[in-house]
């Protein structure tokens, strides 16, 4: 009894393992094997380059040396039954006796035809609509019968399977729905779960295509967003994560994104659900773009306004732009904090400010525009008269101090010319307006302690003795004209009530006031006369007025110099139109930069300068600028040595020789204008300012970030027509 039982579980363990149980009285032995992952395609088992099945063949019986067989095969499982047809088309299967036969791939393709197939539980047309078999655990049966007599000669072997289509990835990161934070470089992580490595049915050639695409507009269905907008960026990988750096395109912060990944089989074969496709996720790309809030203006003295809002941590910087209220054009400030120093503002004017937040590679909007009104100056003390002191009571120090900065020191300005020091102490150079004298003055000062109003509350500024002109185009600006003050028949100053109309008591009062329009009389090309200025003609003193006339021929005493008049550019005194001061200024500023070959100040410049571009077009031949400069003007270049650089001072009036005009031709050196603003002067008189390519202008006046180059396309040509016209006659 023990003996039966034991047989009987020996037996029940062979059955339920899938071994086979071979009968002795058999002369074929069948053995057969089933490779994962498991295909529901029947095809993919007579695919002689994927094999999925294997059977193994042995002829027991010596006696005969050759036998013909053919296979018999089943499949059965989920309520059907798939078996080859007895009577089907096989080749004939050649045993020899004690030699073992392997079949597989297209040994095994004729048993796995639909043709030869007989179907039950599930019609021929069901299964080639889909060529595969539905989800579920399979049992593979062979057995081998004689080819011509149609008669079982072996046992059966038995396979099992549980065949099903794997699950598409998991995703991890980024979650859905989730918010991302920007970060500089680039670097987001996304990463999913492969669902299919502990299945049954794993396949071991798996590869991941992901796809991400842009959400718009914010809000929409990510799964519409994912079928029907192109991608911003595809991949293959047979990783589970994948590395969208700064090499990828830039997403943009505030903006929503989509993404999914599909797991495919390399050879080609749907092994998993929905295709291989995760769910579609969407995030959001950190917080949107706005600009600062709380946002507040601080008047610090009548040329100067802090700006200060709330710190943000999104934007990587901050643009400022303001203009005088009822004007049109702005001017920028860039920022990197929350805070913005604005200089060289006009005192008693009301001025209108926004800010705008620069969030890489997109900008938010600019807030709401808001104003601020400059100090008053007090016009006596512009015009010299005895004045309280301005109180300093801010002793918050200045962290730093840059060139053209303006201090403010017992009501005077000084533009800084160099600097050096940290944390409110300060040593250097710069230039003051004298108003009551004016005149400029070259200064130094050594330890000053300066405040973040750019007040000077402790030391001493200096005058020194310099060759101002080298400075001068980096002085302040007056304050006021000269106009506003008077002298009375007392000899003390006063202040001109009447100032900015037609008022001819004060025009007799001070007859070297400037007026609204220039007057001049430009004798031998070089000397030059204005209304009020006395003269002598022919022996005879003449006070120079609109009715003034010279001809040639006549003896002129003027400035000193005797001259006998051989041409008279302008035979009668003309009118020309007033040139507004900001414009000198500008105009200086500009040939500053470019004679120190400083772009980034350029840069600034430009917007200022084009700006106005229309204006001084309106310049004719007969302004003239005074910069209160001599005549003379410097260029500086090298003839020696293309390999070295050495200065070399040229009057205005000397000649290039042959070999200096080929070797600039040669090397196309710009060169750069030194000392006075005579030059600019010269610019304007004869050139009319057309020297500026009209043709450089058109394609940078539209363009709110011209480059350097684009920039240089509009200076280079005034340098060099101006070195070509006045230097190489």
């Amino acid at each position: 009894m023990k003996r039966f039982l034991r047989f009987y579980f020996i037996a029940f363990l062979i059955i339920a393992t899938g071994k086979n149980v071979f009968a002795q009285t058999y002369p074929v032995t069948v053995n057969s094997q089933l490779i994962p992952p498991y295909s529901l395609y029947l095809s993919d088992y007579a695919n002689p380059e994927n094999e999925k099945l294997f059977v193994s063949l042995l002829f027991n019986d010596a006696n005969i040396s050759t036998y013909n067989v053919k296979l018999q095969l089943t499949i059965e499982g989920v309520g059907i039954k798939i078996q080859s047809k007895p009577d089907g088309y096989y080749p004939a299967i050649a045993l020899t006796s004690g030699m073992m036969e392997r079949l597989s791939g297209a040994d095994l393709a004729p048993y796995f035809d639909p043709n030869n197939l007989i179907f039950q539980g599930i019609t021929k047309e069901q299964y080639q609509k889909n060529a595969s078999l539905p989800e579920g655990i399979y049992k593979f049966s062979i057995q081998v019968f004689d080819y011509e007599r149609n008669k079982l000669i072996s046992n059966k072997s038995i396979s099992q399977a549980w065949i099903v289509l794997n699950d598409p990835p998991r995703i991890v990161t980024p979650t859905c729905q989730s918010l991302i934070k920007v970060l500089y470089p680039q670097n987001i992580v996304f990463q999913w779960l492969p669902m299919h490595l502990t299945s049954p049915n794993a396949s071991f050639t798996t590869e991941y295509h992901f796809r991400l695409v842009q959400i718009m507009p914010i809000g929409r269905n990510p799964n519409d967003a994912m079928l029907s907008s192109p991608p911003i960026f595809e991949a293959v990988t047979d990783n589970s994560t994948l590395y969208y750096g700064i090499s990828e395109t830039q997403l943009i912060p505030g903006q929503q994104y989509a993404w999914r990944v599909q797991a495919k089989d390399k050879g080609g074969k749907d092994l998993f659900k929905n295709n291989g496709y995760s769910e579609v996720c969407m995030f959001t790309y950190g917080d949107p773009c706005k600009p600062p809030v709380n946002i507040k203006a601080e008047v610090q003295s009548p040329q100067t306004a802090k700006i200060n809002w709330d710190q943000m941590f999104g934007p990587q910087s901050f643009i400022v732009r303001y203009r005088e209220k009822g004007t049109s054009t702005w001017y920028k400030n860039e920022a990197f904090q929350n805070s913005s120093d604005i200089k060289g503002l006009t005192a008693n004017k009301q001025y209108e400010y926004q800010i705008q937040s620069a969030c890489d590679p997109i900008e938010s909007e600019f807030s709401p525009i808001d104003t601020f009104s400059t100090k008053v100056t007090s016009t006596f003390q512009d015009c010299g008269v005895s004045v309280n002191k301005p109180t300093v009571d801010n002793t918050t120090n200045l962290e730093l101090l840059f060139p053209n900065d303006v201090l403010l020191v017992d009501g005077f300005q000084v533009r800084v010319t160099s600097a050096n020091g940290t944390n409110g102490i300060f040593s250097g150079t710069g230039v003051a307006y004298i108003p009551f004298l004016n005149t400029y003055i070259l200064t130094a000062f050594n330890s000053i302690s300066v405040n973040k109003k750019y007040e000077v509350y402790k030391g001493k500024i200096v005058s020194v003795k310099a060759n101002i002109d080298k400075y001068r185009s980096m002085a302040p600006t007056p304050p006021l004209k000269k106009d506003i003050c008077q002298e009375t028949p007392d000899n003390k100053v006063t202040e001109n009530k009447n100032s900015g109309k037609n008022n001819k008591a004060n025009e007799k009062a001070s007859p070297s006031a400037k007026s609204d329009s220039v007057f001049v009389i430009i004798l031998n090309g070089n000397i030059q006369v204005k209304e009020g200025d006395t003269i002598t003609v022919n022996g005879k003193q003449v006070i120079v007025t609109k009715d003034t006339q010279i001809k040639e021929g006549d003896t002129v005493v003027a400035n000193g110099k005797t001259i006998n008049v051989n041409s008279v550019q302008s035979k009668n005194v003309a009118t020309s139109p007033s040139v507004p001061q900001e414009f000198k200024l500008i105009l200086q500023e500009i040939l500053v930069a470019i004679r120190e070959e400083k772009y980034d100040s350029l840069v600034k410049l430009k917007k200022v300068f084009l700006s106005n571009l229309n204006q001084f077009k309106k310049l004719n031949e007969n302004t003239v600028i005074e910069f209160g400069t001599g005549n003379k003007a410097t260029l500086d270049y090298d003839t020696s040595s293309a390999k070295s650089f050495k200065p070399l001072r040229v009057k205005s009036n000397s000649t290039l020789s042959s070999e200096q005009n080929e070797f600039i031709k040669q090397r196309k050196l710009l060169l750069s204008l030194y000392g006075t603003i005579a030059a600019a002067n010269e610019i304007l008189r004869k050139e009319n300012i057309e020297a500026f390519s009209a043709d450089a202008y058109e394609s940078v006046k539209n363009k709110d970030k011209p480059s350097d180059k684009e920039l240089k396309k509009i200076i280079e040509p005034l340098i060099i027509k101006y070195k070509e016209e006045n230097f190489n006659k």
